[in-house]
């Protein structure tokens, strides 16, 4: 099956597609100009523009144009077009000549095309882009962030409505949701680059080809005795590496894991306290607020870990707090909040601590002995497939007095024989072995020693942590940019080297934040090959 390949146009055979298009498109189809007998139309502004273009077996699907020089095309119809934009707006560039074949165009392309004029504006330092949108086509510009400005220009069958694009607007909303990065064989095919594909994300990991293969055994019967034998055998698995006395396995993700946890929370009298370090402490508060739990929330400042003096002030302060749930490692920074530490003040306050330990469970050294609940999952640190939710808990799950959803029910987990609901065999098994003895410490080992690789030359490159104080997680790199480097864009470009780190989520994007993650299986070439990258990129920025 054909995929689409999206990049900026430089060969000569690709120009010569385009002025084809070209003049399909503005003579042929909406005439603009007279025609030719060569068939080609070349733009006036050729040498000054940058081409998007669209390919797909080895045919120009669609393209568009991106310009920074004045007078712009819109100032030709409208006069000076900064008198119609907002104040202060900074360097502007036009977008023009989109153009997609016909039997293209109810595809991704146009979307594709216009994502990336967004992100041509971060890439290039332009905090705008100016456009001539096709005034049937206002509505999709609008859902993509562009905003009209000024008059309708034109006539006849050729009219259009200036429209604007903010580079603040491509970082903050948008064009995530459209148009993934193209896939041929399951492996992302980056623009113009044939590299071999590092995936650096926080999750979904690179497995090992032993779990591979596990994953792609045949399905067995979740009622089966086989399938229970497995599901024991990987809960003691679990249970021998977190040091807990006993683990539930959910079909589903940490979100649905830490909801549970909020649903057991519930059935506490007293109310509870949420530390706040982070984006993931955050998301405990929805869960909490998702249950209308009644808890207080003590916040501690992002890239810095919980303060331990300042919870045990609190708890002694509020002697009805019965509860207080916090992250092991908050991932939006890094940063590893002392886990042995908050257990030591809890206990000797008789409060029950609940952990969410989905980062760092597998690839850092965890105790839940004493932990009331705490949440991990099957991807990330583990080194499986996602699609496994684990809740840890080291006392008897009692039968809930007050109504709790039975999927998020904790209790028909622990004490119904069998399995309570539709689980997957090929997760399950795919996770047993990523739990074989001597694995996890194999993967934590070379995991360590690649991010030390990129930590050192983050550090040569003079560029601050985003864990400020304490602990780090030892296989994640953060590292907050100053405002001249753009985090999207910088991923980008990596991306476009076949380096796959995290800077799309949105918390990443506000911090202006690059992530680097080594939590599946890594080689120290890939890590070398990342600092290297990271370089050469940031020399250019």
């Amino acid at each position: 099956m054909a995929h689409f390949v999206y990049k900026e146009a430089e060969t000569e055979e690709e120009f010569e597609w385009i002025h084809r298009l070209n003049y399909e498109t503005f003579v042929e189809e909406i005439p603009q100009h007279p025609p030719n007998s060569k068939r080609m139309l070349v733009d006036k502004f050729h040498d000054e523009n940058a081409y998007l273009i669209a390919l797909r077996d080895g045919e120009l699907a669609g393209m568009i144009a991106v310009r920074g020089k004045r007078p712009f095309s819109l100032d030709q119809k409208l006069g000076d077009v900064y008198k119609y934009l907002p104040d202060n707006i900074g360097i502007v560039c036009e977008a023009r000549l989109l153009a997609v074949r016909k039997r293209y165009r109810r595809g991704p392309v146009v979307r594709r095309l216009l994502k990336m004029v967004g992100q041509y504006c971060v890439d290039h330092g332009y905090e705008a882009a100016v456009i001539s949108g096709v005034l049937n086509q206002v509505k999709l510009y609008r859902h993509l962030g562009f905003k009209p400005f000024g008059p309708v220009v034109g006539s006849g069958n050729a009219r259009f409505q200036p429209m604007l694009l903010l580079k603040k607007a491509f970082e903050s909303m948008a064009f995530r949701k459209f148009a993934k990065d193209t896939e041929i064989d399951g492996k992302f095919n980056m623009p113009g680059d044939g590299s071999e594909v590092a995936n650096f994300l926080p999750g979904p990991v690179t497995v090992s080809s032993a779990v591979a293969e596990a994953f792609a055994s045949s399905p067995i019967s979740h009622r089966s005795f086989e399938f229970i034998r497995l599901l024991e055998e990987t809960k003691s698995a679990l249970t021998k590496l977190a040091k807990a006395k006993d683990a539930a396995l959910m079909l589903g993700s940490g979100t649905l894991a830490n909801d549970t946890v909020a649903g057991q929370l519930s059935q506490l009298g007293n109310r509870g306290l949420i530390l706040v370090n982070g984006e993931f402490g955050r998301r405990l508060v929805a869960h909490a607020e998702g249950f209308g739990l009644n808890f207080m929330v003590r916040t501690f400042r992002e890239g810095n870990p919980v303060d331990e003096d300042a919870v045990r002030e609190i708890l002694e302060d509020n002697p009805d707090i019965e509860w207080v749930w916090m992250v092991h490692c908050e991932t939006s920074t890094s940063v590893l909040n002392d886990l042995p530490g908050m257990l030591a003040v809890a206990e000797s306050l008789g409060v029950k601590l609940c952990v969410d330990v989905i980062s760092s469970l597998g690839m850092v050294d965890i105790d839940l002995g004493g932990v009331y609940l705490a949440t991990g999952v099957s991807g990330k640190a583990l080194g499986a497939y996602p699609g496994v939710a684990i809740v840890f808990h080291n006392h008897e799950i009692q039968l809930p007095t007050k109504p709790i959803p039975r999927y998020l029910n904790l209790y028909q987990y622990s004490n119904v024989e069998g399995v309570p609901f539709t689980a997957s065999s090929n997760l399950l098994i795919a996770l047993n072995v990523a739990l074989k003895s001597g694995d996890v410490e194999r993967r934590r080992k070379r995991s360590e020693q690649a991010a030390d690789i990129v930590r050192a030359k983050v550090a040569e490159l003079g560029f601050e942590p985003s864990s400020k104080n304490g602990d780090t997680h030892p296989c994640i790199v953060s590292v907050d940019l100053p405002r001249r480097i753009s985090s999207l864009g910088l991923g980008r470009k990596l991306a476009s080297k076949g380096l796959l780190t995290s800077y799309e989520s949105a918390y990443l994007v506000e911090a202006n934040r690059l992530q680097v993650c080594f939590l599946g299986e890594t080689e120290k070439s890939e890590a070398e090959r990342l600092a290297e990258a990271l370089e050469n990129c940031l020399r250019d920025c």
